[in-house]
């Protein structure tokens, strides 16, 4: 009995490492076949570095092309390589495009800032970032990674985006995690956007980037306000339709404010929709 515990074990650690493998080789043939510049090198060899930073299990302060990052377990290292890998090859290079690259990015809200790889990407030209992260693990790393990199113009609020003002409860973990559907779980307080640029005085918002594990369509009627005055510029929202909430539906919502789908990415089958 117990020589078949410690095969399970062994299967089941193999089986994840096949997973995971299969994991990094899907984000790496994708950030290759987006390769531009000699810029893009260094985030490719962080990809294809991270099974052995993995299989050593390492721990500590992570260089990486957008900044450092405080690792502190295997699943830590897996989020923060996939949010480095999405924020270069899908956000920031639809920013530096033809479409957008003259855009000021000075005032930019990121919701969802998860360990604040986009946050430390885009700070670069910006003169205030507010970003928003509900979970409190994520946000004691988000903290950690902005003191590393000394990002003192970004503010940090552990709070969740909502359509009201209330008590929340979050489920996952890491990049997963997002507003449950039921009490129970880890609790957080919902709070609407407009809410919060009215609490910290930004009449407008240059670049909103919305990634909140289908929770979208909460967060953007607690944007309403801004919206219908055309104070935020540009809008990036991505959708969760294995969460429920489809392109169509972000689309939907935001024509009556005036806003249009101006480009469109796609990430392993999640539209990433960029509204002017």
């Amino acid at each position: 009995m117990p020589r078949f515990g410690v095969t399970e074990a062994v299967t089941q650690e193999t089986s994840s490492l096949g997973e995971l493998l299969h994991s990094f080789v899907g984000i790496a043939s994708f950030a290759i076949r987006r390769v531009v510049s000699y810029r893009d090198i260094p985030y490719v060899f962080l990809i294809m570095v991270s099974p052995l930073l993995h299989l050593l299990r390492f721990k500590g302060v992570l260089k990486t092309p957008v900044g450092k990052l405080r690792i502190e377990s295997n699943d830590i290292l897996r989020w923060s390589i996939y949010g480095v890998f999405k924020t270069r090859f899908c956000y920031i290079r639809m920013l530096e495009s033809i479409i957008f690259r003259n855009g000021s990015r000075s005032t930019v809200l990121d919701v969802g800032a998860n360990l604040g790889d986009f946050t430390m990407a885009i700070s670069d030209r910006a003169t205030r970032v507010i970003s928003i992260e509900p979970g409190r693990e994520n946000f004691d790393l988000l903290c950690s990674n902005l003191r590393l990199n000394s990002l003192r113009l970004v503010v940090p609020l552990n709070l969740a985006a909502h359509d009201s003002s209330g008590n929340l409860f979050l489920t996952g973990n890491g990049a997963d995690l997002t507003v449950a559907n039921f009490d129970g779980g880890e609790p957080t307080i919902g709070v609407t956007l407009d809410s919060i640029l009215r609490t910290h005085d930004v009449d407008y918002v240059d670049v909103v980037k919305i990634d909140v594990q289908g929770h979208e369509l909460e967060v953007l009627r607690g944007l309403s306000s801004s919206l219908k005055d055309h104070r935020v510029g540009l809008a990036i929202v991505e959708a969760h339709p294995h969460r429920g909430i489809n392109a169509s539906d972000i689309v939907f919502f935001m024509q009556p404010f005036g806003y249009r789908l101006t480009a469109t990415d796609h990430i392993f089958g999640r539209p990433q929709l960029y509204f002017e």
